[in-house]
Protein backbone atom coordinates (compact mmCIF):
# COMPACT_ATOMS: atom_id res chain seq x y z
CA UNK A 1 0.00 0.00 0.00
CA UNK A 2 0.96 3.35 -0.53
CA UNK A 3 -0.46 6.79 0.20
CA UNK A 4 -0.21 9.16 -2.48
CA UNK A 5 -0.25 13.45 -2.18
CA UNK A 6 -2.50 14.51 -4.91
CA UNK A 7 -2.75 18.65 -5.87
CA UNK A 8 -0.89 20.44 -2.89
CA UNK A 9 -0.16 24.36 -2.69
CA UNK A 10 3.31 25.06 -2.32
CA UNK A 11 3.85 28.50 -0.48
CA UNK A 12 7.04 29.60 0.03
CA UNK A 13 7.70 31.92 3.42
CA UNK A 14 11.07 33.67 4.24
CA UNK A 15 12.30 36.18 5.79
CA UNK A 16 14.03 38.54 3.17
CA UNK A 17 17.12 40.98 4.38
CA UNK A 18 16.00 44.33 2.42
CA UNK A 19 16.72 48.05 3.24
CA UNK A 20 13.78 49.34 5.09
CA UNK A 21 10.74 50.61 2.96
CA UNK A 22 8.82 52.16 5.49
CA UNK A 23 9.68 55.82 4.06
CA UNK A 24 9.41 54.63 0.87
CA UNK A 25 6.18 53.19 1.08
CA UNK A 26 4.69 56.24 2.72
CA UNK A 27 6.24 58.47 0.03
CA UNK A 28 4.35 56.84 -2.49
CA UNK A 29 1.35 56.90 -0.79
CA UNK A 30 1.93 60.74 -0.22
CA UNK A 31 2.81 61.10 -4.01
CA UNK A 32 -0.12 59.23 -5.70
CA UNK A 33 -2.58 59.72 -2.33
CA UNK A 34 -5.66 58.20 -4.08
CA UNK A 35 -4.24 55.04 -5.50
CA UNK A 36 -6.63 52.67 -6.90
CA UNK A 37 -9.72 50.34 -5.42
CA UNK A 38 -8.46 46.74 -6.08
CA UNK A 39 -9.08 44.63 -3.03
CA UNK A 40 -8.73 47.29 -0.42
CA UNK A 41 -11.83 48.14 2.03
CA UNK A 42 -10.77 51.74 4.39
CA UNK A 43 -7.11 51.54 2.72
CA UNK A 44 -4.42 52.11 -0.26
CA UNK A 45 -3.38 50.45 -2.72
CA UNK A 46 -0.67 52.26 -4.90
CA UNK A 47 -1.21 51.96 -8.69
CA UNK A 48 0.38 48.56 -10.06
CA UNK A 49 3.46 49.68 -11.69
CA UNK A 50 4.98 51.12 -8.53
CA UNK A 51 7.24 47.80 -8.46
CA UNK A 52 9.43 49.08 -11.23
CA UNK A 53 10.61 52.16 -9.24
CA UNK A 54 14.16 51.88 -8.49
CA UNK A 55 13.54 52.47 -5.16
CA UNK A 56 11.94 48.66 -5.19
CA UNK A 57 15.11 47.37 -7.14
CA UNK A 58 16.71 45.02 -4.27
CA UNK A 59 13.57 43.78 -3.59
CA UNK A 60 12.49 42.87 -6.98
CA UNK A 61 15.83 41.25 -7.40
CA UNK A 62 15.70 39.43 -3.93
CA UNK A 63 12.72 38.23 -5.21
CA UNK A 64 13.41 37.28 -8.24
CA UNK A 65 16.20 35.17 -7.00
CA UNK A 66 14.11 33.44 -4.44
CA UNK A 67 11.28 32.19 -7.15
CA UNK A 68 14.37 30.84 -9.13
CA UNK A 69 15.78 28.75 -5.82
CA UNK A 70 12.30 27.47 -4.62
CA UNK A 71 10.10 26.58 -8.26
CA UNK A 72 13.39 26.48 -10.69
CA UNK A 73 11.79 28.62 -13.20
CA UNK A 74 12.99 32.02 -14.91
CA UNK A 75 10.09 34.61 -13.27
CA UNK A 76 9.44 37.52 -14.72
CA UNK A 77 7.23 40.15 -11.82
CA UNK A 78 4.53 41.75 -14.35
CA UNK A 79 3.29 44.63 -11.45
CA UNK A 80 3.40 45.10 -7.63
CA UNK A 81 1.73 47.60 -5.32
CA UNK A 82 1.89 49.06 -2.26
CA UNK A 83 -0.92 48.24 0.25
CA UNK A 84 -1.48 50.76 3.51
CA UNK A 85 -4.13 49.29 6.02
CA UNK A 86 -4.49 51.84 9.04
CA UNK A 87 -7.33 50.72 11.85
CA UNK A 88 -9.99 48.91 10.15
CA UNK A 89 -8.52 48.66 6.94
CA UNK A 90 -7.93 44.90 5.02
CA UNK A 91 -8.53 43.31 2.25
CA UNK A 92 -11.34 41.23 0.42
CA UNK A 93 -11.25 37.69 -0.32
CA UNK A 94 -9.40 37.25 -4.28
CA UNK A 95 -7.20 36.12 -6.52
CA UNK A 96 -4.86 37.58 -8.42
CA UNK A 97 -5.24 37.13 -12.46
CA UNK A 98 -3.32 36.58 -15.28
CA UNK A 99 -0.16 35.43 -13.33
CA UNK A 100 1.48 32.36 -12.14
CA UNK A 101 2.64 32.99 -8.96
CA UNK A 102 2.05 36.16 -6.31
CA UNK A 103 4.04 37.72 -3.65
CA UNK A 104 3.51 39.82 -0.45
CA UNK A 105 6.46 41.34 1.05
CA UNK A 106 5.69 42.76 4.79
CA UNK A 107 7.30 45.77 5.07
CA UNK A 108 5.93 45.77 9.07
CA UNK A 109 4.26 43.29 11.15
CA UNK A 110 1.02 42.27 9.02
CA UNK A 111 -0.57 42.39 12.93
CA UNK A 112 -3.38 40.22 11.61
CA UNK A 113 -3.60 37.42 9.14
CA UNK A 114 -3.60 36.74 5.87
CA UNK A 115 -6.13 34.07 5.44
CA UNK A 116 -5.79 31.44 2.48
CA UNK A 117 -9.02 29.45 1.59
CA UNK A 118 -8.62 25.60 0.35
CA UNK A 119 -9.27 25.78 -3.19
CA UNK A 120 -10.93 22.36 -2.93
CA UNK A 121 -14.91 22.85 -3.64
CA UNK A 122 -15.59 20.38 -0.89
CA UNK A 123 -13.46 20.00 2.21
CA UNK A 124 -12.50 16.07 2.01
CA UNK A 125 -12.14 15.93 5.77
CA UNK A 126 -15.38 16.62 7.61
CA UNK A 127 -15.11 18.93 10.06
CA UNK A 128 -11.47 20.12 8.93
CA UNK A 129 -10.11 23.20 8.11
CA UNK A 130 -11.09 25.57 5.17
CA UNK A 131 -8.81 28.29 5.85
CA UNK A 132 -5.12 28.99 6.68
CA UNK A 133 -4.12 31.70 8.54
CA UNK A 134 -0.47 33.73 8.96
CA UNK A 135 0.73 36.57 10.57
CA UNK A 136 4.02 37.54 9.06
CA UNK A 137 6.48 39.77 10.71
CA UNK A 138 8.46 42.70 9.55
CA UNK A 139 10.23 41.35 6.57
CA UNK A 140 8.83 38.28 5.84
CA UNK A 141 7.92 36.84 2.49
CA UNK A 142 5.01 35.03 1.23
CA UNK A 143 5.22 33.37 -2.09
CA UNK A 144 2.03 31.66 -3.50
CA UNK A 145 0.23 30.24 -6.38
CA UNK A 146 -1.76 33.48 -7.71
CA UNK A 147 -5.28 31.08 -8.06
CA UNK A 148 -4.87 30.38 -3.97
CA UNK A 149 -7.95 32.77 -2.87
CA UNK A 150 -7.38 34.87 0.01
CA UNK A 151 -8.03 37.97 2.24
CA UNK A 152 -6.25 39.87 4.67
CA UNK A 153 -8.23 40.31 8.45
CA UNK A 154 -8.69 43.74 9.45
CA UNK A 155 -5.74 45.63 10.91
CA UNK A 156 -7.11 46.40 14.92
CA UNK A 157 -4.04 48.41 15.45
CA UNK A 158 -2.92 51.53 15.69
CA UNK A 159 0.16 51.39 13.54
CA UNK A 160 -0.13 50.98 9.71
CA UNK A 161 -0.10 47.76 8.14
CA UNK A 162 2.26 47.72 4.90
CA UNK A 163 2.80 45.66 2.19
CA UNK A 164 4.21 45.05 -1.39
CA UNK A 165 2.68 42.38 -3.04
CA UNK A 166 3.32 41.19 -6.93
CA UNK A 167 2.38 38.88 -9.66
CA UNK A 168 4.94 36.91 -11.22
CA UNK A 169 4.58 35.07 -14.81
CA UNK A 170 7.07 31.95 -15.95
Amino acid sequence: MRVEQLFTTPLVITRLNIHDLFLTCMDIEAENLFGQVRSNLNGYQSTTDVIFDDRFKQLREEVEALIRGSFSIEPKIINGWVNINRKSGMNRRHIHQGSSLSAVYYVTDAYSPIRFHDPRPMNVWENGPTTHDFTPSKGEIIIFPSWLDHDVEPNLTDEPRISIAMNVCK
